[in-house]
């Protein structure tokens, strides 16, 4: 009986971690049906989507973990326009702000931009910290830069990243993971209460 009762135990343990019940969102509030739209090799999440974990890595997230590039494309100069892969606000001024967890000794990130020319260019590193970290690009009213985004070393948690560009109303994106609604604890509960009592019949 007691061992029958240990192998319930940790079934239902077994399933509870392995349950994925962090709801995470992915918002645009510029282009709803193609979020970060622009953005180099980002890997989002499913809007709606549920997880196993509480955050997100820089691994999981951003180009080779270390890079957020947003690239700026001009309609007409170009015969590879397309409207949904580039974006019309580098010139715009920027935030970036991400709300960290966990971060690796020496972890930190630096904006980058480009000059007229395109070339692209760094400014100096800022130390990532757990909580609320942001850094800023000014706006550049004297022409379109290519590029813009940050690049960052070590490694994160993050339970929260946000862009937010220009002063327009829809010049903000995000993406985060939320803790899970009481229901969802309250359904591993009744789980582990209906194999208890299976096993108190047996």
């Amino acid at each position: 009986m007691r061992f029958s009762l240990i192998l319930c135990i940790l079934f239902v343990s077994t399933q509870a971690y392995a349950l994925n019940i962090y709801p995470v969102t992915v918002h645009s509030e510029y282009s709803s049906s193609n979020p970060f739209r622009g953005v180099e090799s980002i890997s989002l999440p499913t809007d709606g989507e549920l997880i196993a974990n509480n955050y997100f890595t820089n691994d999981e997230i951003f180009d080779n973990g270390d890079t957020y590039r947003r690239i700026h494309h001009i309609p007409g100069s170009s015969a590879q326009f397309d409207v949904n892969s580039f974006w019309p606000y580098n010139s715009a001024n920027h935030t970036f702000t991400l709300d960290i967890t966990e971060a690796s000794a020496g972890a930190r990130w630096r904006q980058i931009s480009s000059h007229a020319n395109g070339s692209t260019y760094s400014l100096g590193w800022v130390n990532l910290t757990t909580g609320t970290n942001s850094i800023f690009l000014n706006a550049e009213g004297n022409y379109d830069r290519a590029v813009i985004g940050f690049t960052t070393e070590g490694s994160f948690k993050f339970n929260k990243f946000t862009h937010t560009f220009g002063s327009q109303s829809f010049g903000y994106e995000e993406i985060s993971v939320a803790v899970p609604e009481p229901s969802s604890y309250a359904w591993m509960a009744g789980a582990f209460a209906l194999f208890l009592a299976c096993n108190r019949r047996r």
